[in-house]
């Protein structure tokens, strides 16, 4: 993809995103995030147990 397209993109608010690693969230028809209910628990655990002090040593 040229730069001038990314540019073009971005201005229009078409920001590309890896939905397929990003947890939580997955996009509708009209391409728009939208909260994944079940990966959105995960994603829940993963901060509640970091802010409790868990660790993975």
């Amino acid at each position: 993809m040229s730069v001038k397209v990314c540019q073009y993109r971005y201005q229009q608010g078409k920001v590309p995103i890896n939905y397929n690693r990003f947890l939580g969230y997955t996009k509708d028809e009209n391409g728009h995030l939208v909260t994944d209910p079940e990966q959105a628990e995960i994603v829940k655990r993963i901060y509640r147990e970091y802010l409790e002090g868990s660790s993975m040593d």
